[in-house]
């Protein structure tokens, strides 16, 4: 029987304006001041400090932040939250409900400590809605430990040693975070069971449209602890956090098997002391350039770790080059690459007889400052300590390339302690058990009741409800009384016109378009043609209006230009030929039965 556990976390960010303020959570510009922040762990509840705060508040870094036109004195932290945002509260009730969960007679707010700089205030505002549900899937049931409602985060944009910034637009935005328990079978059935969590928030109808509005934390334990892989941007992408994490696991326990049998790594083995003359005349650029900075070359020996470094499937070096970088120290050269970065095989020989190591045994390389040496010296030893005991659990983030790279430990309960700003929240249960009850349990079913109210493809369903576009598509029906235009137009015309000219236009400004053309009796050949209009020479609808460009062609008009073609190319001319000839001379909207009937009459076939 395997001991892999799988579990989601699903966070999906809602349309319905930030959640403790009334600013839109769309942020188009910044005003170009800032703020800035230095944050402190505190204890939670318990009196305990969680231990990822203490690792951040070892860390000691500061913080600014790059102010949107979307904050306010909320998200600045110089003003208490407002009310919480009565949208997004009954659409994660709404969504609890359909899960199946026990749900609470009052909502209240909790205070979960971050000091990573992601909110201004030190922690994040999260609200328990309900738990004990479930989601079905193909391959059973899935167990939903809880439903909570909190603001998102900020957003970082740079990071530059011990100094951080991120900017405000996000910070706020509601967001609704469903929780799994361990009940996902592998990486395909965990793929399933995010995309049947999402589409019930998507189903509501507050789902944001974003790229970044749904972010999964995947945890996993293949028998070495809880790994929790947070910033998993796609769904699609949570099969290869699960496959690198899982190889990870079992590279890492081969390699501790190896390093076992060699003698392990003794803790006093790991000492860092500065080698700098040893590079008094070496050839290595990054060295010369990073003591011309006033730094020292910093070197260890690691007993037994020859070949593990960065051999075949072994990345021993990385794993302690990651834990570096919490310290600010941004990579670490170790013997399993040497010779290398203009360090030469003379230079390999002169550092390992100057640090009396075997063949057998490797040594590190840190590029610092002389007197961080205590820190990095502790920091290696810890991660290896980890590493041998094989006692993975910690957070870690994902990587571009689909690797994981580590962040942090993992955080506790002690994080938790009661919000003391915001009052207990009633509601009316009967209200949110019938919102949820016409609320569509899986895609399917919504798709195909969409479809036949709609009329068209339970495709074009499928697809209007995967992206999110059911509110836009059910606007633009309203605006043309015609709903295969309708979906048409945005699933497949919107696209080749923005590809096409290279600009976007606001979903809220076509649809004001498609009124006013609808308003001036136009028929729906005359609306895509103003659309287009609107594309191609970026001018608003009211000015196109103005022309006689969108008026179709009467059966006079269409008639005379007829007539003129089959003068030019003859009578015995096809009608597939006339038509085709007619559609080049046409620089208005027209019916093109009509112009097929009149070809037919004139010509007398």
């Amino acid at each position: 029987m395997t001991d892999d556990k799988i579990g989601l976390e699903i966070h999906i960010q809602l349309n319905t304006g930030k959640l403790f303020c009334r600013c839109g959570i769309e942020g188009k510009s910044f005003r170009g001041d800032k703020i800035s922040r230095r944050l402190f762990a505190t204890t939670g509840e318990m009196g305990i400090t969680d231990q990822a705060a203490g690792f951040e508040k070892g860390r000691d870094r500061r913080f600014s932040y790059s102010i949107s036109d979307n904050t306010c004195l909320v998200e600045m932290d110089e003003d208490p939250p407002h009310f919480i945002d009565p949208d997004a509260l009954e659409t994660a009730l709404v969504v609890s409900k359909k899960l199946g969960c026990v749900m609470f007679d009052r909502i209240c707010t909790m205070r979960k400590m971050v000091i990573d700089g992601s909110n201004t205030s030190g922690f994040q505002r999260t609200a328990l809605i309900g738990i004990g549900g479930e989601i079905n899937t193909s391959r059973g049931n899935v167990r939903i430990s809880s439903v909570c409602l909190e603001e998102d985060s900020a957003r970082k944009s740079e990071e530059d040693g011990r100094m951080v910034t991120y900017s405000l637009d996000r910070l706020g935005i509601p967001l609704i975070e469903i929780s799994t328990e361990p009940d996902i079978i592998d990486e395909d059935h965990a793929v399933e069971t995010a995309k049947a969590i999402s589409f019930l928030v998507m189903a509501s109808g507050k789902f944001r449209k974003s790229a970044e509005a749904i972010r999964q934390d995947v945890n996993v334990s293949f028998g070495n602890g809880r790994i929790e892989i947070k910033g998993v941007s796609k769904i699609s992408e949570i099969r290869d956090a699960i496959r690198a994490e899982r190889e990870r696991n079992k590279w890492i326990a081969d390699a501790v098997s190896i390093i076992r049998e060699k003698g392990s790594v003794e803790e006093k083995s790991i000492s860092f002391r500065d080698y700098t003359p040893l590079f008094l005349a070496t050839k290595s650029k990054m060295i010369r350039d990073s003591v011309s900075r006033g730094n020292s070359v910093l070197i260890s020996p690691a007993r037994n770790l020859s070949g593990l470094m960065k051999s075949g499937r072994f990345r021993i070096g990385r794993e302690i080059a990651d834990s570096l970088h919490s310290l600010g120290i941004n990579g670490m050269i170790h013997s399993d690459e040497l010779p290398g970065y203009g360090i030469d095989e003379t230079e390999v020989q002169r550092i390992r007889n100057g640090i009396g190591i075997s063949e057998n045994d490797g040594f590190m390389i840190v590029l610092a400052e002389s007197q961080r040496a205590g820190e990095i010296e502790k920091t290696v030893k810890d991660r290896l300590a980890k590493l041998l005991s094989l006692d993975l659990s910690e957070t870690r983030a994902m990587r571009k390339d689909g690797t994981t790279v580590f962040m942090r430990p993992l955080p506790g309960k002690e994080r938790m302690y009661p919000e003391t700003d915001i009052p207990y929240i009633s509601y009316d249960p009967h209200f949110i058990d019938e919102k949820a009850a016409s609320l569509p349990s899986t895609i399917d079913e919504a798709s195909s009741k969409l479809s036949k109210k709609y009329g068209i493809s339970i495709q074009d369903s499928r697809t209007i409800y995967t992206e999110n576009l059911l509110s836009f598509f059910e606007n633009v029906v309203r605006a043309t009384e015609d709903a295969r235009w309708s979906a048409r137009f945005i699933l497949q015309r919107k696209g080749e016109l923005e590809e096409k000219s290279g600009m976007t236009i606001s979903d809220n400004e076509l649809i004001e378009a498609l009124i006013k053309m609808r308003e001036h009796g136009l028929r729906k050949e005359s609306l895509d043609l103003g659309i287009s209009t609107m594309y191609e020479d970026g001018s608003n609808i009211d000015k196109i209006l103005e022309s006689d460009s969108l008026k179709p062609l009467g059966n006079d008009e269409i008639r005379k230009i007829i007539e003129e073609i089959i003068s030019e190319d003859g009578k015995e001319s096809s009608t597939g030929h006339i038509m085709a000839a007619f559609r080049e001379k046409a620089k208005r909207p027209y019916d093109p039965k009509t112009a097929i009937e009149l070809i037919r009459k004139i010509t007398g076939r």
